[in-house]
């Protein structure tokens, strides 16, 4: 969509006729026109404006695309301030291809024009198709301002692309921007996403006190947390005895890196400023809290940070049951997934594949537990390498059960060859079941000529789990 809108723009085309054949009132729900076509026009575009303000907050392309038709047919479009409303709306419900014919059919363009596109491409994850869009403007005689700037910082950090942000910059400090902390923040985590640490750390240094913020230091900090984990803990001291006011996203991410540098001592000063300031109600916040005790190999302390969280997600019980296992407690584990199950919580591969490492570490696990969790855990997760380790530590735990799962495993991810191997393993440890089916494939073979195929394999697969689940019931 975007290589054809390059392709076909045009500065002064307007093709509101295709808008009139695409968009008609009646497809959409009804807005109260009437009242606002006797108002004066200033009125009018104030009301529209917050409708449109309104469809963007909540998303709704319903209502956006209603009063774009209402737009049409009351000849509203010519109105630049309506438009570029318009243009910031469809961006805000995602609609990139109407947000941008939106923008084509502006005829004569200003900065907010411009800002909103190449900011709502940006938004929408679209930072190549941005700094593309930003070029075009460059090319336009409208000169960008600050939030132009910020927009198409923004979208070369996206995109990790330093020598764009590079020449961004060079504009910046040509209209004489570079004393705008947003303008600088956006330049520095460009440069730290993309590996620029040293370049990106002279560039704070340079920007002074007055210019920084928290959202300054935070662009730093990830920099380390990315490339150098080890100086994430100075650079915190730093930040303390300047009396800069840590964030929710501060905490996250110096616990975090604590969690690679592992240190208790360190570890509990930042959870005392963490009390201090009172962000521990931050989801990510809790999640990076009890990662960093479950690496310290502290699981009272993890598990007290997991207790005390208001909000939980999958990562939240993930952490805790893979931390406890990584402290010795696989029944803990085990535990953990059970009740997230049980809490409603749907489980992701990731955690599919800590239940399976806690099978394989419980030895006392009764039989017929293991292989619930097994028959549930191999047919959701298509992990079949983890799945075969996990199977193989079972050892004499194995059932008909665990059989039958890991051999639909294979078979459903698509590896005959595995299927085969493991069912030839199968017979050789001779589980009572598989004898007499065997024995008859023995007997096509040597007395009929028949050699087995695979819908024959997939009988006795059935046959299976047929025989497996009466065990489970059991």
């Amino acid at each position: 969509m975007f290589d054809r809108f390059l392709r076909n723009f045009k500065p002064k085309s307007i093709r509101s006729t295709t808008l009139h054949r695409t968009i008609t009132p009646s497809k959409f729900p009804r807005i109260q026109s009437t009242a606002l076509v006797n108002d004066p026009l200033e009125q009018q575009e104030l009301k529209y404006s917050r409708l449109l303000q309104r469809s963007g907050e909540t998303n709704s392309l319903d209502l956006a695309t209603s009063i774009h038709a209402n737009l049409i047919k009351q000849s509203l479009l010519s109105s630049l301030f309506l438009h570029n409303h318009l243009l910031i709306s469809y961006f805000k419900c995602g609609d990139t291809d109407e947000a941008l014919k939106a923008f084509e059919e502006i005829p004569i363009k200003n900065v907010v024009s411009w800002t909103a596109a190449v900011a709502g491409l940006s938004q929408c994850g679209l930072s190549g198709e941005s700094i593309a869009l930003f070029r075009s403007m460059r090319r336009s005689s409208v000169p960008p301002n600050e939030f132009t700037l910020v927009s198409a910082l923004n979208a070369c950090a996206l995109s990790e692309n330093s020598f764009e942000a590079s020449q961004v910059y060079a504009l910046v400090v040509r209209y004489g921007f570079e004393t705008n902390v947003y303008l600088s923040n956006a330049f520095v985590t460009a440069l730290v996403r993309d590996g620029r640490l040293r370049e990106a750390e002279r560039l704070f240094e340079r920007c002074g006190g007055a210019e920084r913020d928290t959202v300054s230091w935070n662009a730093l900090i990830a920099g380390y947390l990315q490339h150098s984990s080890a100086d994430v803990w100075g650079f915190w001291c730093r930040m303390v005895r300047e009396g800069v006011r840590p964030d929710a996203f501060t905490f996250s991410t110096v616990f975090t890196g604590l969690a690679e540098v592992p240190s208790l001592q360190n570890s509990g000063q930042v959870h005392a400023q963490l009390v201090k300031y009172g962000h521990g109600r931050y989801l990510c916040v809790g999640n990076s809290l009890a990662d960093m005790y479950l690496k310290s190999q502290c699981l009272i302390d993890g598990r007290k940070a997991f207790e005390e969280m208001a909000y939980t997600d999958v990562v939240t019980w993930t952490q805790m049951a893979s931390g406890s296992l990584l402290c010795g407690q696989p029944e803990m584990a085990f535990e953990l997934v059970e009740q997230m199950r049980l809490m409603g919580v749907e489980p992701n591969k990731f955690t599919l594949v800590v239940a399976f490492n806690a099978c394989a570490n419980m030895v006392a696990l009764e039989r017929g537990r293991k292989a619930h969790v097994w028959r549930i855990c191999t047919r959701k997760c298509g992990c079949t390498d983890d799945a075969w380790k996990a199977f193989c530590a079972m050892g004499d735990c194995r059932s008909t059960v665990s059989w039958t799962t890991m051999i639909t495993a294979f078979a459903q991810n698509g590896l005959p060859q595995e299927v085969l191997s493991t069912f030839d393993w199968m017979v050789e440890e001779g589980p009572g079941w598989t004898r007499r089916g065997v024995e008859m494939l023995l007997v096509m073979k040597r007395e009929h000529g028949v050699d087995p195929e695979e819908d024959h394999y997939a009988c006795m697969v059935d046959q299976a789990g047929r025989v497996a689940e009466a065990e489970e019931n059991q």
